[in-house]
């Protein structure tokens, strides 16, 4: 069996490790096998003790549910609907892994990923918002075969996360936290055809995007009851990617204007007449940039 695989007797197949990583993230699939190597007497010890838990800071959480789902399940049979679905949901998995999202979980019509986790990009809110604006292009295919009015609405909030394990023998793989309520909250509160983003996720983003209020408040009372300020995407014209590059073709450049500026500064001689610039002495922190 599956689980008999996993012992430290039978090493790991490449098909029972692709089927252990799409249950799970890899960073935990690989720590949870290091762990099913170690001697019988230590894994009894930790069997109920190993918390497969970690806080994730500065991620953006995307929360995405398909419109007018009634309308399409009465459209058509229940085997043309799940087949739908699982090619609609295959496309978005592909999505996800073009714009660098983990996908946490399906539920129902929901699907829900984040970007950040478990390596930190400094881009997480714009490839989430990016996500989001290619699956509304997306369904646009669903929408065309059914001829129904299926569409998207698109929620994303940026914060912190806490991911981890449930479960001894159905592992389970989700996250939690207060900033995953509100991105759910995000979704509920937007609109149809429209990526809806938090003030933190408008925060983290350098002018790749075009935005305008989204009075979230008015049409979801947990946004309203807490104060949180919200923005819909203005869809593009032009190609979501070029877009995008644009945009961290201009932060990168503010970011070198700033480097320059400090170093100027540090090279200026003080009162005294003597460079105040010393090897080593720079406090600029430097940010890997990934692409």
């Amino acid at each position: 069996c599956f689980l008999c695989a996993l012992s430290p007797e039978v090493s790991l197949c490449r098909p029972q490790e692709r089927l252990l990583l799409s249950i799970l993230p890899k960073h935990i699939a690989d720590e949870m096998l290091q762990d099913m190597k170690k001697e019988p007497s230590q894994k009894e010890m930790q069997q109920f003790n190993t918390m497969y838990m970690y806080r994730h800071e500065n991620v953006s959480i995307l929360f995405a549910d398909i419109v007018g789902f009634t309308q399409l399940s009465s459209s058509c049979s229940a085997q043309e609907l799940v087949k739908l679905l699982n090619e609609l949901f295959a496309r978005f998995d592909k999505l996800a892994a073009k714009y660098h999202q983990l996908r946490i979980k399906i539920l129902g019509d929901c699907y829900y990923c984040i970007c950040g986790l478990p390596d930190y990009r400094e881009d997480h809110a714009a490839c989430s918002i990016m996500m989001g604006l290619a699956m509304v292009e997306a369904i646009s295919y669903v929408r065309e075969k059914t001829q129904t009015d299926v569409d998207m609405r698109v929620g994303v909030h940026s914060g912190t996360v806490l991911g981890g394990v449930l479960g001894q023998k159905r592992w389970q793989y989700d996250v939690w936290s207060t900033d995953v309520t509100v991105a759910n909250k995000m979704e509920a509160g937007g609109i149809p055809g429209r990526v809806h983003i938090s003030q933190s996720t408008m925060e983290c983003l350098h002018g790749e995007f075009d935005i305008e209020p989204g009075d979230g408040g008015e049409r979801c009372d947990y946004l309203r009851e807490r104060g949180i300020e919200t923005y819909l995407v203005v869809v593009p014209k032009g190609p979501l990617q070029l877009r995008h590059l644009k945009g961290r073709v201009f932060f990168f450049f503010c970011y070198l204007m700033a480097q320059s500026k400090q170093c100027s500064d540090a090279l200026k001689p003080p009162s005294g007449g003597r460079s105040a610039c010393k090897p080593g002495a720079s406090n600029l922190k430097k940010r890997k940039f990934l692409g």
